[in-house]
C-alpha cells in the first residue's frame, strides 16, 4: 500500500473505540477487545447454502507474536509470494509499532523451535510434516495452520496467500476493511500467538466490487479486480467478440465472418456460423485464434484464468440463413455461440497442450467465456414448439425431466470444461431476491444453463443506471440472491454498480462491504454486516446514520409495494418523481446527517483525521437528499436558496469526485443542460 493511504487508514483503525479498541495511547494489553470475525449466521435460513468450504478452529495458546514492543518472530517466505506480502509486515507494525524481520526460505530448514510466520514456502511446509486439505482450494482459498511455535500461511496461488494473509490478520490484530478508504485494527503493543487450523476457501471463487475501486483497494476488501482473473482484449475485457476481428482489417475480403455481409465495412458482431460456408468459416476460426493466442501471451498476463469472448452490447445477432437454421433447432441464438466457443477450446487446448511439452511446464488453463446476454440469454435447453401461421417456429416455455430438470437440446450446446457461460439476465428486478415469484423467469434462466455449463459466471446489477444519486433497494436482496446462484453452480460473481464513479451516494459503499462479506461466504448474516459496517464506517456517528438508512430502507420497500407497477425494480426506472419522495422526507434525513455532523464535532479536536474520514462519509451520503431536494422542490425555494443549494451541492460533488448524474453521462454536462 502506498504511504499516502496511512493517514486516512489510521483514521479508520481509530474509528469506533467501543468495537475496534483503537484508543491511541493504549500501549498495553490490559483494556484490548477481542475483535471476532462477523459471525455466520446462526438462525434457520431459508435458503442456507451447505456447500461451503470454511473450516475454522482458532484458539488462544497463551503465548504472543509480539509482546511490550518486542519479537522474536521472522516473517520467512517463497520469493514467488513476494508480491503479496507487504500487508502482513506493514499491518503488524501498524498496530504495534513492532517490524518483523522477513526473509526468503533459501537455505533456511524448519523446526519446532523456530519462531516464523511461514508464507507460500512448500519446502518448509513439508519440513514441519504438514500436508495440504484434500479440498480443492482453487485460486483464492488457503490453509493457515499453526506448528510448533511457527504459523504457516499456505495456498495454491498468490490470490489465495494474500487472503490468507488478510484473515490472519482478521484474527489477530481484528483488521477489516470497509472501504477503499477505511481499515480497522486493534492498537496495542500486544499480538497474540494463536492456534490456527483454518482450511477456507470463498463460496464464489472470483468476486468483483461493484463500483469504481482500487486494484489494492479491493485486495484489502479479499476481493479481485478484473486484471487479477481476466486478459484484456486491446484494453477491454466485455463486449469484446469484434476486437478479435475488427472488420476494419478483414471484413473487406472476409464479408461471412460479420453478421452483414452486405454492409460497408460497419458490423456490429460476429457470424458464429460464417454464413454456412466451411472454408470461410475454418479461415475465420484461424485468424481468431491467432489474435486469441496473442491476447493470452501478453505480459502480466501470465496468472490470468479466463479470456472472455462477449458479444457486443446490442440486439443485432446474425439472422442469416445458416444462423437461423440453428436457431430454429435450439431457440436461441447462444447456440452457435456455445458451437463456436467450444470450437475455440479444442484448438486452444491443442496449442497449451504442445506449448507445455515444448516447454517442458505444466499445461496452463484457460477458461472461455461468452454472454448470455440480450439475443443470447436464452438457454439451448428443450422448449415446447409450435407453428405460427406464416409457418414460423415458435419456442414456448422450457421443458424439464420427471425430476424437474432441463434438459440440453443435445450434447452439442453442452459447454466443454474450460468453456462457461456469462449470464447477465438484464431484465431482472434487483430489488427482489431470485428466491421472489416476480424473478421467476430469471431465477429459471440460471437453472437451464447450469445444466449447460459446470461453473456460473454471473453479471448482476445493483444500481439505477439513469439515476445514479437515488438509493436503488438491492440491500437486503443481494444475499439471497447470491445463495440461490451459488446453488445452480456460481463461482464468479460480478454485481455491477456505480463502476465509474468514486464515492456514490445512497449508501453504495454499504453494497460494497456487503459483498466482501456475502459473496466470500454466503451464509453470513445481514444483520450482522450491517451493524459492523455503521459502526466501522462512520464511528461515533453509527446511530443517526443507521437510522437514516432504515428509514430510507423502509421507504424504498415502501415504493416496491405501493408503486409496484411504476417502480417494478429494474434497473432504469423513473424514480425522481415527487410523488415518490416529500419534501418533509427528505429533509427529515437531512436532519439525520446534522445530527452525525454533531456526533463527531468532537473529533475536530482530539482526532482531526478521524474526523475528516467521517466527515467525508456522512458528506457523501448527504448527496443523495439535497440532489432530491433541488430536482424535486425547487419551486419551494428562492432564486437565492436554490443558487446556493446548487452550488453547495456541486462543490460537495467535486470534492467527493462524483463525476457522474447516470452512467454514461457526466453531473457537469447534466447541470449544463438542466440547471
Amino acid at each position: 500500500m502506498k504511504k499516502k493511504f496511512l493517514p486516512v487508514l489510521f483514521a479508520g483503525l481509530l474509528a469506533y473505540c467501543g468495537i475496534f479498541t483503537a484508543c491511541k495511547e493504549d500501549k498495553t494489553d490490559n483494556n484490548r477487545q477481542e475483535i471476532k470475525p462477523i459471525a455466520t449466521i446462526t438462525e434457520t435460513a431459508p435458503h442456507y447454502y451447505n456447500g461451503g468450504l470454511h473450516r475454522i478452529n482458532v484458539t488462544q495458546s497463551g503465548k504472543n507474536l509480539i509482546e511490550n514492543g518486542k519479537t522474536e518472530y521472522q516473517v520467512v517466505y517463497h520469493t514467488a509470494v513476494q508480491p503479496v506480502l507487504t500487508p502482513l509486515t506493514q499491518y503488524l507494525y501498524e498496530a504495534s509499532e513492532v517490524t518483523l524481520a522477513v526473509k526468503a526460505d533459501n537455505d533456511v530448514s524448519w523446526d519446532a523451535s523456530k519462531k516464523w510466520i511461514v508464507v507460500g514456502s512448500e519446502k518448509l511446509f513439508a519440513q514441519a510434516g504438514l500436508t495440504m486439505p484434500t479440498e480443492d482450494l482453487g485460486s483464492t482459498g488457503y490453509y493457515i495452520v499453526s506448528k510448533g511455535d511457527s504459523i504457516f500461511i499456505m495456498a495454491k496461488g498468490n490470490y489465495g496467500i494474500q487472503n490468507g494473509i488478510y484473515t490472519f490478520l482478521e484474527y489477530t490484530i481484528g483488521y477489516d476493511a470497509f472501504s477503499e478508504d477505511t481499515v480497522v485494527y486493534n492498537k496495542s503493543s500486544v499480538v497474540p500467538f494463536l492456534n490456527f487450523d483454518i482450511t477456507e476457501k470463498p463460496d464464489y471463487e472470483f468476486i468483483l466490487p461493484s463500483n469504481l475501486i482500487s486494484i489494492d483497494g479491493a485486495h484489502r476488501m479479499r476481493m479481485n479486480a478484473p486484471s487479477d482473473i481476466l486478459v484484456p482484449t486491446d484494453g477491454t475485457y466485455y463486449h469484446n467478440s469484434l476486437k478479435y476481428l475488427p472488420p476494419d482489417t478483414w471484413m473487406k475480403d472476409n464479408p461471412k465472418w460479420y453478421n452483414d455481409e452486405n454492409s460497408d465495412g460497419i458490423a456490429e458482431e460476429l457470424c458464429y456460423t460464417a454464413h454456412g460456408d466451411t472454408e470461410a468459416y475454418e479461415k475465420m476460426m484461424t485468424a481468431f485464434m491467432e489474435r486469441l493466442i496473442y491476447y493470452i501471451n501478453q505480459k502480466g498476463c501470465e496468472d490470468a484464468t479466463t479470456i472472455t469472448i462477449t458479444t457486443g452490447d446490442h440486439y443485432s445477432m446474425c439472422e442469416c440463413e445458416a444462423c437461423m437454421d440453428v436457431y430454429d433447432i435450439y431457440g436461441t441464438h447462444a447456440a452457435a455461440v456455445i458451437h463456436y466457443v467450444n470450437d475455440v477450446s479444442v484448438r486452444l487446448d491443442e496449442y497449451l497442450t504442445q506449448k507445455a511439452q515444448e516447454e517442458g511446464t505444466k499445461k496452463r488453463e484457460i477458461n472461455l467465456l461468452f454472454f448470455a446476454y440480450h439475443d443470447t440469454t436464452n438457454a439451448p435447453v428443450k422448449r415446447e414448439k409450435t407453428t405460427n401461421a406464416e409457418g414460423k417456429i415458435v419456442f414456448g416455455d422450457a421443458i424439464t425431466d420427471e425430476n424437474g430438470n432441463y434438459i440440453p437440446v443435445d450434447d452439442s450446446v453442452k459447454c466443454r470444461d474450460n468453456v462457461a457461460v456469462y449470464l447477465a439476465p438484464i431484465k431482472a428486478y434487483f430489488n427482489y431476491s431470485f428466491y421472489d415469484e416476480k424473478n421467476t423467469t430469471y431465477a429459471d434462466l440460471v437453472k437451464q444453463w447450469s445444466v449447460l455449463s459446470s461453473k456460473l459466471y454471473m453479471w448482476l446489477y445493483n444500481t439505477n443506471f439513469d439515476h445514479y444519486f437515488y438509493a436503488y433497494n438491492s440491500f437486503d436482496v443481494s444475499v439471497e440472491t447470491y445463495r440461490y446462484c451459488k446453488n445452480y453452480n456460481a463461482i464468479f460473481m460480478y454485481a455491477q454498480g456505480q463502476w465509474n464513479q468514486t464515492n456514490p451516494t445512497g449508501f453504495t459503499a454499504l453494497k460494497e462491504y456487503l459483498n466482501s462479506k456475502a459473496l466470500w461466504n454466503v451464509n453470513y448474516s445481514t444483520a450482522d454486516i450491517y451493524d459492523r459496517f455503521f459502526k466501522g464506517y462512520f464511528g461515533e456517528a453509527a446511530a443517526p446514520m443507521r437510522q437514516y438508512f432504515d428509514e430510507m430502507q423502509s421507504h424504498l420497500k415502501y415504493l416496491d409495494e405501493v408503486y409496484a407497477m411504476e417502480l417494478p425494480g429494474g434497473i432504469y426506472d423513473v424514480v425522481n418523481n415527487s410523488a415518490f419522495y416529500s419534501k418533509v422526507m427528505l429533509e427529515k434525513w437531512l436532519s439525520y446527517v446534522e445530527e452525525a455532523y454533531a456526533a463527531i464535532e468532537p473529533l475536530k479536536a482530539t482526532a482531526p483525521e478521524q474526523y475528516a474520514l467521517y466527515a467525508k462519509h456522512i458528506k457523501q451520503e448527504s448527496l443523495y437528499p439535497r440532489f432530491a431536494l433541488i430536482e424535486l422542490y425547487s419551486g419551494y425555494y428562492t432564486t437565492m436558496q436554490l443558487d446556493e443549494m446548487k452550488e453547495s451541492f456541486l462543490a460537495d460533488a467535486t470534492e467527493l469526485k462524483v463525476g457522474y448524474y447516470e452512467e454514461l453521462v457526466s453531473l457537469d454536462s447534466w447541470v449544463t443542460s438542466n440547471w
